[in-house]
């Protein structure tokens, strides 16, 4: 909204924004790290530039998510984010490996999801193994919950943790990649 009116913001769309005084003040000091991008589009973007490197999958699941974020489909949302977190996985472990039909035996086995991180991070080096194993943990609760039939108290608060932590997660594996991955075996 405008100042003083409704409607009178520099968007077409009825968006937009207005700052308090302290507001205005918090952004000239704010440092970089402390934004997260919040508007569907926004995050989107983001989200679809790791898809180059995480495929399809990623992208449909990190798009739907935020679809399901904006319509208040918390629990949705979390699945989504979750299976996007498998999605990072399972292209790190065929771009290690360098076989995607024995990742996917192996992941659509028993304990797929951890065999997997297992043979991605199994050998890593500890802060990688760490970063991979703590941020799939989370990520992983909310794609399994989802599957299970019981209803979940998920509200939106817990969805944006979960794409915060799919954020990082992304963020991570692509900035790691090449120390993830090394040379197919």
């Amino acid at each position: 909204p405008g100042v003083r009116v409704m409607g009178t913001q520099a968007v077409n769309d009825a968006g937009g924004y207005s700052l308090t005084s302290h507001g205005a003040a918090w952004l000239q000091h704010a440092e970089e790290a402390q934004f997260l991008p919040l508007q569907p589009a926004s995050l989107a973007a983001v989200f679809a530039g790791f898809s180059e490197r995480f495929g399809d999958g990623y992208l449909q699941r990190t798009q739907e998510a935020i679809r399901c974020r904006h319509s208040e489909a918390w629990l949705a949302a979390c699945a989504m984010a979750g299976a996007a977190a498998e999605s990072i996985l399972l292209a790190l472990a065929v771009a290690k490996s360098g076989n995607e039909d024995a990742v996917l035996r192996s992941y659509m086995g028993r304990d797929g999801r951890k065999a997997v991180l297992n043979q991605v991070s199994g050998q890593a080096p500890r802060h990688i193994a760490q970063g991979l194993s703590t941020s799939m943990a989370l990520l992983s609760y909310w794609r399994d919950g989802a599957g299970h039939g019981q209803a979940a108290p998920v509200t939106g608060p817990e969805t944006e943790q979960a794409l915060r932590e799919l954020l990082s997660l992304s963020q991570f594996a692509f900035d790691y990649w090449d120390e993830i991955v090394g040379e197919a075996e």
